[in-house]
């Protein structure tokens, strides 16, 4: 860790306790005093006597300072304090044996967050090995464990289609964050499963959970994206998918539910669902952003492939939200060809901003899947 990462950790955990003892120290003083003890025992010194300090404690110490410390900051929702412990846990991997870490990760009378490390520990420790994930994975069948933990380990080990049925039942019996995540992983190893379960959640989303159809709309969009699309059937099923998400969009209540309903049309990756997104008023200029960052090769193909002035119209619609030099060349080309003068000008304008003030687009969607 550099010592300015170190810095601003202290800080923020100072400016944590300068608010809890002058605001709320009336209502969290056993908060306050444990703060203060944690700050007398480890952060009055520097960066190197703590690191030292660390390393002398024993593998069982260091479990036990970090189960301590995550009691007193869990309920302060500030763990920069672990992040040194947790560093040298990490380093120590292979001191602690696996029947020693799958023990903490079943200990209820560890905190959550000393449980959820114990699972990454072991995870990084066998990262290459999937046998030793079939044993960790073990835990998702045993009814005492932690919804939390189970959802910590079903997003971090890796699972293959030997998986399918286990992440199947998950899904069919939770509706929390658990399913989520077990959606999540069955669309990467079995997209056809995840999208036929998708189907049946968003049949009826109003008896749903608001993780179980998020994650829905998650794997259908995935499904589309990369399974049918030369199926005779993708532009119905594309086209519904996409009327699915408006309809949550312009009906639900719940933000999250609508924010996953955009995702999900951006993630399809398609002209159609790119251009919704940019053409419908009701969705707010960040998500907007968000679709054209991830979408901007499908932008890029559009004006490739001898654009109409509405679909010209579509990208330049993009660009006055976004301006990405990738489609000034390709802009520059198709908007000699406009012929309408009040789209003209505007293509001319964007094109004016893009090579002022574009980005370069986003490489992360490159090899995207």
């Amino acid at each position: 860790m550099s010592r300015r990462s170190f810095k601003v950790i202290l800080l923020s955990i100072c400016f944590t306790l300068l608010l809890s003892a002058g605001i709320v120290a009336a209502n969290y003083e056993p908060i306050v005093t444990n703060y203060t003890s944690i700050l007398q025992k480890y952060l009055v010194k520097d960066e190197l006597a703590l690191n030292n300090d660390i390393k002398k404690l024993t593998k069982e110490q260091l479990i036990n300072e970090i189960d301590v410390f995550s009691t007193t900051f869990e309920e302060a929702n500030n763990n920069n304090i672990l992040i040194p412990f947790v560093e040298q846990l990490f380093q120590r991997k292979n001191e602690i044996g696996d029947l020693e870490i799958i023990n903490n990760i079943k200990d209820t009378t560890r905190t959550l967050t000393t449980r959820e490390i114990m699972v990454d520990l072991y995870i990084v420790k066998h990262e290459n090995d999937i046998n030793k994930h079939n044993e960790i994975k073990k835990l998702l069948q045993e009814e005492s464990i932690d919804k939390n933990i189970k959802a910590r380990i079903v997003s971090t080990a890796r699972f293959t289609k030997n998986d399918v049925e286990l992440l199947k039942g998950i899904i069919e019996e939770d509706d929390g964050i658990l399913a989520f995540h077990s959606m999540k992983k069955l669309t990467k190893i079995d997209p056809q499963k995840a999208y036929e379960i998708s189907r049946e959640i968003l049949l009826n989303t109003n008896s749903q959970s608001k993780d179980r159809v998020s994650a829905a709309l998650r794997s259908t969009a995935f499904f589309l994206r990369n399974d049918v699309s030369n199926s005779q059937n993708y532009e119905i099923l594309e086209t519904d998918f996409i009327n699915l998400c408006l309809d949550i969009i312009y009906s639900s209540d719940d933000l999250f539910l609508k924010d996953s309903a955009v995702f999900a049309i951006s993630e399809i990756g398609s002209k159609k669902s790119i251009s919704t997104i940019i053409e419908i008023e009701f969705i707010d200029r960040e998500l907007k952003v968000f679709a054209i960052d991830q979408n901007y090769l499908k932008l890029k193909e559009i004006l490739l492939n001898n654009p109409v002035e509405k679909e010209i119209e579509i990208v330049v619609k993009a660009m006055e939200l976004m301006p990405i030099l990738d489609l000034v060349e390709g802009l520059e080309k198709v908007t000699k060809n406009i012929e309408d003068n009040n789209l003209k000008q505007r293509s001319e304008d964007v094109l004016k901003n893009m090579r002022a003030h574009g980005i370069k687009g986003n490489q992360k969607w490159l090899g995207q899947k």
